[in-house]
């Protein structure tokens, strides 16, 4: 009988934090601690030592209370190779919005020859999109300086000095939703 070792995490964290569920009927929930699989693309609460999962079709909308940023999920977005029945984070909402699929992929059995110890790894696999105004999102290949600059529709010089400024580095999640609160900001003026 062959050992298994499983690396990585199918949870977008494996800590609870802090968070409020939106339920189907618009209710919504007190604080509780929550966790999101990413792989499943579930949700899951703690209720003293026991957890619990609950159904997608009852959750509308959540959001996780963290201790540098809230994030919130919604379902509803269509686009190419975006289900509207999976949560995504809205990393950035406003005239422009940047939106992130998170998700995990689970690679099994991955062993070397003549090897006693099965591997399975959880990986991520996350798709991003941007959303402007009222059109659908559309999704963008990968994190970078060229293609997330590329994205916008206009203030691009501007979008490029703040970046350059602030260090920001347009592979990094945190450091893109940054980017797009700013040009929202210069949306307001």
């Amino acid at each position: 009988m062959r050992t298994v070792t499983v690396e990585g995490s199918p949870f977008l964290s494996e800590d609870f934090a802090n968070g409020s569920i939106v339920l189907s009927n618009n209710r919504t929930t007190n604080v509780l601690p929550l966790r999101y699989n990413a792989y499943e693309g579930s949700l899951q609460f703690r209720e003293g030592q026991d957890i619990f999962s609950i159904a997608d079709q009852d959750v509308k909308e959540f959001e996780l209370y963290l201790s540098d940023r809230n994030i919130k999920f919604k379902k509803g977005f269509s686009a190419d190779r975006l289900d509207p029945d999976k949560f995504v984070a809205l990393m950035t909402d406003g005239e422009a919005s940047f939106i992130v699929l998170f998700s995990k992929n689970l690679r099994e059995d991955i062993s070397g020859y003549g090897q006693a110890t099965q591997v399975q790894e959880y990986t991520d696999s996350n798709e991003f999109f941007v959303k402007f105004g009222d059109n659908s999102p559309d999704r963008l290949r990968s994190l970078s300086s060229r293609r997330v600059l590329r994205s916008f529709p206009s203030h691009r010089d501007q979008l490029e000095r703040y970046s350059d400024h602030n260090n920001l580095q347009l592979d990094q999640i945190v450091d893109v939703a940054k980017l797009f609160s700013h040009y929202n900001s210069l949306l307001e003026e």
